[in-house]
């Protein structure tokens, strides 16, 4: 079972939220985010025996559950944008569970047809409005600060197979354009995790040998939004950085595992 439990900051206060579909099996919440007013917490919420999922809000002391988009497609990676609206990954005519070492579903039908695509949505009038039209499966995103529009990485075709080919782009909302910021110099190359500056001007991703998606690892880049070349900030990192995160400070923090140890480090800033 998954619960969904909200904890406060000074850890002397828990509450458990009760789940529209009960604790059984396969209700479960995922991508919790607060809202940007920090008084209510959005979540994804799976229902069981299906790939379809929901979007509930909820107060911070667990009560005035509320729905917010119900969906048939599989939603992951919620964020709010600078503007307070809701972004997500929306998967359009899924016939699984999103991941490589998921369960396949039968192969029937037109066997030419295009594979789903996981794309960027943005909650509008309780519907997620699908912000691209590319042929992309998008693997991760992260808002630019203006809210103009995304940075992500993505790869068409069958996102199962693909994510070993993925590039970095900068994605336009005005436009629909899909603008590729960096490609990887080598197949032994796997990009993950990019993240926007808070002044907008630069993104950092991570960059390295890694396996299926989600077990990241690598060394730290950055670069213009603009364009140019991609900085190392961890050439020389005895450690493979697992997730990175911009502060407040404008500094670039970083989450890495060097042998045993798992340990946070400050590395730039712009």
């Amino acid at each position: 079972m998954r619960d969904l439990v909200i904890r406060s900051t000074d850890g002397k206060t828990s509450v458990v939220v009760s789940l529209p579909c009960g604790r059984v099996q396969q209700c479960w919440p995922a991508s919790p985010v607060w809202t940007p007013d920090s008084h209510k917490v959005s979540f994804a919420l799976r229902t069981p025996g299906s790939h379809a999922r929901s979007i509930y809000t909820v107060n911070a002391d667990g009560t005035s559950l509320a729905l917010a988009l119900a969906s048939t497609a599989p939603i992951d990676a919620l964020r709010y944008g600078p503007g307070g609206e809701l972004a997500m990954l929306a998967t359009v005519g899924a016939t699984k569970e999103l991941g490589a070492v998921e369960a396949g579903a039968p192969i029937v039908g037109d066997l030419n047809a295009a594979p789903p695509e996981q794309r960027i949505a943005v909650l509008e009038q309780r519907k997620a409005a699908l912000v691209f039209s590319t042929d992309l499966f998008v693997y991760e995103y992260d808002w630019r600060p203006d809210g103009r529009g995304f940075v992500g990485t993505a790869a068409p075709g069958d996102g199962d197979n693909n994510w070993w080919v993925a590039k970095l782009y900068a994605f336009d909302r005005s436009s629909g354009e899909a603008r590729i910021l960096y490609a990887p110099t080598s197949p032994r190359q796997q990009l993950a995790a990019p993240t926007v500056s808070r002044d907008g001007k630069h993104v950092a991703f991570i960059l390295g040998i890694m396996s299926d998606f989600g077990s990241t690892g690598g060394d730290v880049y950055t670069m213009s939004l603009a364009g140019g070349p991609a900085t190392n900030l961890t050439p020389k990192l005895p450690a493979s950085v697992t997730s990175i995160h911009w502060g407040c400070d404008g500094h670039l923090m970083a989450v890495a595992i060097a042998a045993e140890s798992e340990r946070a480090r400050r590395l730039w800033q712009h």
